[in-house]
């Protein structure tokens, strides 16, 4: 028997994944709206909820992650330079995650037809590559005195 990939069998014609899939997104859509309404109508309590980095704190280096909590918050404000200057990374993923999703969603809604999004190695490959690129810039800019926030 052929083993099934698993990115192949997350996107196989399942009518009970199907059903779970477009309840998690249904689900998830607006709480990350409501999420975005009250970090911009209350910003100074969302600032207070978001952690620090323990990596950061304990070895004073950035790690992969850093600066994406703040990158977040400012897209979520609309300041897309400011957003891009905390993490390079965090505007284009939810960018690429939201019109995925969104492609997913239109192809399960129309019974499995028209385009169909697949996964790719290469999105991980960029992705990593991205990854790997801010933690050494935001390390080097901070060592040369330009600290990431």
């Amino acid at each position: 028997m052929k083993k099934k990939r698993w990115v192949s069998y997350l996107f196989s014609a399942n009518e009970r994944r199907d059903r779970i899939f477009l309840r998690c997104v249904f689900i998830a859509i607006p709480l990350i709206a409501l999420w975005v309404v009250w970090s911009a109508w209350f910003p100074e309590t969302a600032a207070r909820i978001y952690p620090g980095c323990p990596i950061y704190r304990l070895t004073g280096l950035y790690c992969p992650g850093c600066g994406g909590t703040h990158a977040f918050r400012a897209m979520t404000h609309g300041e897309i330079g400011a957003s891009l200057s905390f993490h390079p990374l965090v505007l284009p993923a939810a960018c690429f995650i939201a019109l995925y999703l969104a492609a997913l969603l239109l192809w399960k809604l129309r019974g499995g037809r028209g385009f169909k999004p697949h996964f790719r190695r290469v999105y991980l490959v960029i992705t990593i590559g991205l990854i790997l690129y801010h933690v050494i810039s935001a390390n080097v800019s901070s060592g040369l005195g330009y600290p990431l926030y």
